[in-house]
């Protein structure tokens, strides 16, 4: 008969080992989460202002010479042309102008497309929000 009872679990140094592993794969992943993360935010700036881009010329088709500006969400109410406007995510509020002439449209008084310059969306600025390099007009005066 063998007196001696076999211990069963894990020693110290297996533990110490899982909790390393562990600790790079969380280290990898968590830069990778928020890249991934911050890229579906600059998608889904874009997805919104092309959108408005949309209803905004179709609006624009439709001015008569004798209207004045328009300015959305705020002079106007936009629901004819956008189902639902874009809810604000933390970066201000859209805002589009349309003049006869020319549309711009911003984001939290940023302006990330101007019909006038022919550039289409500024993605640079749509970065710049993104990843904080830039202070919206709104944040300013928090």
């Amino acid at each position: 008969m063998n007196l001696r009872k076999k211990k069963k679990g894990f020693t110290l140094i297996e533990l110490v080992i899982v909790i390393a592993i562990i600790a790079i794969l969380v280290a990898v992943a968590i830069p990778r989460y928020q890249k991934s993360k911050n890229k579906a935010k600059e998608v889904a700036i874009k997805s919104n202002v092309s959108m408005l881009t949309s209803a905004a010329v179709l609006r624009q088709s439709e001015m008569k010479k004798s209207e004045g500006d328009i300015n959305w969400p705020y002079k106007e109410n936009p629901k004819e042309y956008v189902e639902q406007w874009p809810k604000d995510d933390g970066f201000g509020v859209y805002t589009v102008s349309i003049k006869p002439d020319v549309i711009v449209i911003s984001l939290g008084g940023i302006p990330l497309y101007n019909s006038s310059s022919g550039d289409g969306v500024d993605n640079s600025k749509i970065h710049e929000i993104v990843y904080g390099e830039s202070t919206t007009e709104e944040t300013k005066n928090e």
